[in-house]
């Protein structure tokens, strides 16, 4: 992949400060600008993909083959601008700002930039709150379902909906994010190519079957219970590797038993959704918001009493990485040392002021 500094400064304005995300296809990149009328400097997330994604390979193949796999994986990158251009201002979606094509000069190829706010990663939010309460996981699965529902009215199935591409905005609202997967599916069409993480992917899409949009649905499912439930998928018991519970899951030789911390009245709507059959599950977004509303609603009292949650700090903002700790025992041996040279010190100034006095009497 080109180096992105030589393409600095980004849009003619935006400065690269440091890689903040990596994947097999591409990596992430927090830029800034200073603007001269807020007198202020902003941040953003930019994604740079490189076209051929393996140029080792594709050089090797001949003139006409080389040509169908830039444009393969040109129109994969451009499924994932072009969804989230189509989502911009939905306000369950991370938001998109600009994106830019540039031909490679020195050979066959493009790099790619797509540019979007830049927000506090789920997994982080989490470690700053030590785990999330009841109010905001269930408003953490209204948010994804207010997403899905976006998704679903313009044709779009995400299907790679897990943890690692949620994200939390200032105000502590949750955003999906990530578009690389998305597929747009036209009414009554089925998809059928396989995509996203097996610990949330939906039986039909694992065992390679048709599958629509409700698999969507099933991962967000995944994703609440396995919150629900100390952190463990369905089926995964204490010390059990997932790999064994996904395959317990799939099998689906026994029920799902219901997430161990869920309320009674919530645990038969995490099931639902994350049903085995698609015919089982909640076939709309908008059917899984109104039983959450529900929810809320009936624990409103619960929820109020709990302490309000605390606004994410964008950790990742921080330009220069923080100076490494030093452990203990070092910091001792480090004070010893310093204490010995002193001792050292003192005893040359006495043994020279005794020489000094010898000589002078």
């Amino acid at each position: 992949m080109s180096d992105i500094h030589s393409f600095e400064p980004l849009w003619n304005q935006w400065l690269v400060v440091k890689p903040i995300g990596t994947g097999s296809l591409s990596t992430v990149w927090l830029v800034k600008r200073f603007d001269e009328f807020s007198r202020q400097t902003q941040y953003a997330a930019v994604k740079h993909l490189s076209i051929p994604i393996r140029s080792g390979e594709v050089d090797e193949l001949p003139p006409d083959q080389r040509q169908t796999i830039f444009q393969q994986q040109q129109r994969e990158v451009m499924t994932e601008i072009n969804a989230l251009a189509t989502l911009k201002g939905s306000p369950r979606i991370v938001a998109y700002e600009d994106h830019h094509v540039r031909p490679k000069a020195d050979r066959p190829g493009f790099d790619i930039f797509l540019r979007t706010e830049v927000l506090c990663p789920l997994k982080d939010y989490i470690d700053q709150c030590r785990g999330l309460n009841l109010r905001q996981l269930l408003y953490l699965g209204l948010h994804m379902a207010e997403a899905i529902d976006a998704l679903e009215n313009r044709k779009l199935i995400h299907r790679d909906i897990r943890p690692a591409n949620i994200f939390v905005d200032q105000d502590g609202e949750f955003k999906l994010g990530d578009f690389a997967m998305a597929r747009m599916v036209e009414q009554g069409q089925l998809a059928r190519t396989p995509a996203g993480f097996t610990a949330y992917m939906a039986p039909e899409m694992y065992a390679g079957m048709p599958y629509d949009h409700t698999v969507d649905i099933y991962s967000l499912g995944i994703v609440l219970y396995t919150y629900l439930n100390g952190g463990r998928l369905p089926f995964q018991e204490s010390g059990m590797p997932q790999e064994q519970a996904i395959k317990l899951r799939i099998a689906n030789r026994q029920p799902m038993p219901a997430p161990q911390y869920a309320p009674a009245d919530l645990a038969p709507i995490i099931l639902k959704a994350c049903a085995y059959r698609p015919s089982d599950r909640y076939q709309t977004a908008q059917e899984l918001i109104r039983d959450l509303k529900q929810i809320i609603y009936r624990h409103r009292t619960e929820l109020d009493s709990l302490p309000p949650s605390p606004r994410p700090v964008l950790r990742i903002l921080e330009e220069k990485p923080p100076a490494p700790v030093e452990d203990t025992d070092r910091k001792a041996r480090k004070k010893k040392l310093l204490l010995a040279g002193a001792v050292v010190l003192v005893m040359a100034a006495l043994i020279t002021a005794v020489v000094i006095l010898g000589t002078a009497g």
